[in-house]
This record gives C-alpha cells, sequence and structure tokens, in this order.
C-alpha cells in the first residue's frame, strides 16, 4: 500500500495499531470512516460508522537482548520499515495504540520501548496492555465479539501466544468476564536443528515437576514427553472455561482471577499465534505462512512447543460438544483489536481549557466514578463520594479523570449545582494545580467546563488544567489514553481501557 492509499480523505482518520507481543510483533494500518449521529435532545456527535484495513504488516519475532530486555532500538527500526513498506508517514497518522502484551509487557524497559517510537503512532498512543485488556482486544479482533452480537449468543475466545493464554467472554457483544493462564506455545524454546531444549519457563517446570516429566535446559526435545505436557495445559485451558480446578494447577498458572462462573457457551474461537495449529488448513481457517517446514512433518520447526500446544487444544476441544467457530482473525486478531476497535470519540462539545492542550495527549488516567446514582442535588453526596474515593486512590501526582452519569436534560441549575459539588469533593486535588479530567455521559461537557472554571474564578481559586469531555462512559477503575483534537471532526479520541490493570 502505498500513499496514494493512506491518503486524507473528508470525514476519515488513519489509525495504527502496533502489537508487542511475547514472541512476535505485527502492526496494522486501518481508515476509520466517521459519522454524524444524534438522538433526540441530544447534540450531533461523531462515530465510528465504518473500518478498512489498509495495510497488515509481516509477522516479525519481537527483538529481545535478553530474556529481560526489548531491544527498543531494533523495534524502532522495525517500526520504520513497517512505515515505508506501508507508504505512510507519521503525519498522516491521525490516531493509534500500542499494546505490550503478553510476557513482553512485564519486560525491564516497556516504557523505553513506547518512548522509541512514540513519534510514529500518531497523537494518541496506548502503553502496556493489562492481561484482561489484551483479551477483549483479541476478542474484538478475532470477531467473537461481532460474532456474539450477530447470533444473539455468549462466545468465549482464548487468545494464545507465546507466554500467555487470555481467555475474554462476549455475550449478545458485550464482554462480561476475562482471566490470564500462563500457558503459551514460547515456554519451551527448542533448537530446531539440534532438537535440542534451549530454555523452559518457570509455569512449564511447575508443570512437568507436577506430571512427574523430567525435562531440563540442554536435554533432547522428548516429543512424547512434550506430548504429555502440551495436553495438559490444554486441559487446564479447559478448566479455566468451565471453572473447575481438577489438575490442581489452575491457581498457580492464573495471573489474574478466575472466571466468575461456567458460562453456558454457544461457540468458541481460537486466536494467537498457537491457533493455526488448531484450525484444519483446508476445511477452516488458513494457517499463517511465515516460511516454516510443515509442523505435522517437523513439529519443533518453530523452535517452540506452539504445534504441539495446538493440536492437544485441537483434540481437547472436539470432546468438549462446544461449537468450534474460524475467528476472521488468528494471529493478528490483538493487532487489529488495537488498531481498530480500541479507539472511541468524545462528543463535540467538549471543553479544553487552554493548560490543557500542552498536556495532550495523555496516557493511562486513572477513573473514579463517584457512586451517587443520577440525582438533580449533589450537594449531600457527591463531595463525600469523591474524597473518598480520593483517598482510597491515593495521591501519585498525577492527571485524574472523575466520571459522571449526569442528568439527561440538564438545566442551567443543575449543571451548577454539580459544578459547586465537584469543586467541593476536589477542594485539594484541584489547589495542587494538576490537569483534571472531568467525563460526563450526556452531551453537556462544553457547558460543565465553562461554569467549573468561573465558578473557580470567582471564589479566587488556582485554577487546575481542566478537560471537560462528554458522552463517554467510564467506570470506576478505568484507564483512559486521550489524544490530541481532531480539528476534522471537532473532537477528541479517546482510548478506554476497561479493566486493563
Amino acid at each position: 500500500m502505498r500513499a496514494a492509499t493512506m491518503g486524507k480523505r473528508p470525514g476519515t482518520l488513519i489509525s495504527v495499531g502496533i502489537d508487542v507481543g511475547t514472541t512476535t510483533t505485527q502492526m496494522v494500518f486501518s481508515r476509520l470512516y466517521l459519522n454524524s449521529a444524534s438522538g433526540a435532545g441530544t447534540m450531533a456527535r461523531p462515530e465510528i460508522a465504518g473500518k478498512e484495513v489498509l495495510y497488515r504488516s509481516r509477522i516479525h519475532f519481537t527483538p529481545l537482548m535478553d530474556r529481560q530486555f526489548i531491544d527498543a532500538e531494533a523495534f524502532s527500526k522495525l517500526v520504520a520499515a513497517e512505515y515505508t513498506d506501508a507508504g505512510c508517514t507519521p503525519a498522516q497518522v491521525d490516531t493509534g495504540a500500542v499494546i505490550i502484551t503478553g510476557e513482553t509487557a512485564r519486560k525491564q524497559n516497556a516504557e523505553a520501548v513506547l518512548d522509541s517510537i512514540a513519534g510514529y503512532a500518531g497523537s494518541l498512543v496506548g502503553a502496556t496492555a493489562g492481561p484482561l485488556l489484551e483479551g477483549i482486544l483479541a476478542g474484538k479482533g478475532s470477531g467473537a465479539a461481532s460474532y456474539s452480537r450477530k447470533w444473539a449468543s455468549t462466545v468465549a475466545n482464548v487468545d494464545i501466544g507465546g507466554g500467555t493464554s487470555n481467555i475474554a467472554i462476549f455475550q449478545n457483544g458485550l464482554v462480561i468476564d476475562a482471566c490470564c493462564l500462563r500457558i503459551g506455545g514460547r515456554l519451551v524454546e527448542i533448537a530446531p536443528q539440534a532438537q535440542q531444549i534451549t530454555w523452559i519457563g518457570d509455569p512449564l517446570r511447575q508443570l512437568l515437576n507436577r506430571n512427574n516429566i523430567r525435562l531440563r535446559d540442554g536435554d533432547r526435545a522428548d516429543l512424547p514427553a512434550l506430548q504429555s505436557v502440551t495436553a495438559s495445559m490444554a486441559d487446564i485451558l479447559l478448566e479455566a472455561l468451565n471453572g473447575t480446578n481438577d489438575s490442581g494447577m489452575l491457581s498457580a498458572l492464573l495471573t489474574t482471577a478466575p472466571l466468575k462462573q461456567k458460562y453456558p457457551l454457544d461457540a468458541v474461537m481460537f486466536s494467537g499465534g498457537v491457533s493455526r495449529f488448531i484450525y484444519d488448513h483446508a476445511g477452516q481457517c488458513d494457517r499463517i505462512d511465515l516460511g516454516e517446514p510443515d509442523p505435522a512433518a517437523e513439529p519443533f520447526c518453530y523452535g517452540d512447543i506452539g504445534p504441539l500446544l495446538g493440536a492437544a487444544v485441537k483434540e481437547a476441544i472436539a470432546v468438549t460438544g462446544w461449537r468450534l467457530v474460524c475467528p476472521a482473525e488468528t494471529i493478528r486478531a490483538t493487532v487489529l483489536g488495537a488498531g481498530i476497535h480500541s479507539l472511541s470519540l468524545s462528543g463535540s462539545t467538549v471543553y479544553l481549557g487552554r493548560g490543557s492542550l500542552t498536556a495532550l495527549p495523555l496516557r493511562n488516567v486513572p477513573v473514579i466514578k463517584p457512586r451517587i446514582g443520577n440525582k438533580m442535588d449533589y450537594s449531600d453526596d457527591l463531595p463525600g463520594s469523591i474524597m473518598e474515593l480520593l483517598t482510597r486512590h491515593g495521591d501519585d501526582g498525577q492527571a485524574l479523570a472523575v466520571a459522571i452519569h449526569g442528568p439527561s436534560s440538564p438545566t442551567f441549575r443543575d449543571v451548577g449545582a454539580l459544578a459547586d459539588a465537584l469543586i467541593s469533593g476536589l477542594r485539594n486535588y484541584l489547589a495542587a494545580g494538576r490537569t483534571l479530567i472531568i467525563a460526563v455521559e450526556q452531551d453537556f461537557g462544553l457547558v460543565l467546563g465553562q461554569t467549573v472554571v468561573a465558578k473557580m474564578a470567582a471564589m479566587d481559586t488556582k485554577a487546575a488544567d481542566l478537560i471537560c469531555l462528554d458522552q463517554v462512559a467510564l467506570d470506576d477503575g478505568d484507564y483512559l489514553d486521550i489524544g490530541t483534537p481532531l480539528s476534522q471532526a471537532g473532537t477528541v479520541p479517546l482510548v478506554i481501557k476497561t479493566l486493563a490493570f
């Protein structure tokens, strides 16, 4: 795809998604089509009405200096080369998300990697993804979310990568649960030519000991023994879906809380690098051809146990009675979720203080949401609820977002009362002069922001840098990325990281 394809078009945005995984790194460039939508009594606001993938990168092995450090310089060169191949320049990109996932998210220099490519990802760059967000993005990119919406069903998407497996449960298009396990195809590394084990990850060591399998670094790769351990890994994945722990190993391998319950699944999808070994080449999903030999003939041709794990999962899922559905995307599910499905837009009546413009973009802004319902009189409940949440959250000196539902048709009195209550509850926060983000679900962000600033000036209170977003639904515990304003749309791009950390 060359620059003509990536060129600007009215009413569209160019988005880039970059997925830095335990084993592989990939990118996707997309065009997002905007449409102005409005309902009764609400202001028109832009929405993402369509999405078009313009360029999919090659699948690269994530450049590592050693097991603790990503090679930031090599990674930056990788990204630059893909921009060139895509025929795109950083100036053409409006927004994007960099998602550092799996074991790679725990590398010591993940922030340095983000900094090394910040200039390539547009005005909005998402940071390290927690395991729950990773699973949600993969389920959206694979098509599990849309499938569950289309068929009014409950669908599990299991994204199996190099170091972790992320499970997300979708019901009627919405995510209702998620969890993550340290099960992946790269937890045993093998020298293909010598057929020798070069490394075994700690999670696998526990499982090997539990199964009385004696394998160590430097041993010859014992195919029956590794088939036995990957069969155990597949069984534990099914335990996670079923809410059981017959092996006694599930709790040891979970990196998050388990699923809240056993869900009556209508279908199961698999994505991630290992998934290409679960689906039949002819009858279901085509495997991604990385130019390697056929793993059926050479099971260690990828230098890991990914093909064995995929075969074990395929065999285990066959006896469950669950419907195995081929996803729209397998190995590229997470990067498509990052580049296309993570972006949202605020309403067109936002308030941006002068000082706040220099603070954008903002990343990983924690969200608090006072539990006060949809009341017209905020004076009693809101200040106390805000102060309680601020005490629980702690003061780390960073920007904070306060989410408010707000009345659907506010009067000037309603807006004034809400502004008074916010100022009262945030008195100490505002005194520190930090950037404050207020997000309301209705469409009066501009007038609320103006009212807060006016009241603070009348009180001779030091004004913080204020950003007031509207038509944004957030929840307590979410994290928010805020991009620079889009002049062509009159709005602000957002990434809402629900259950991210």
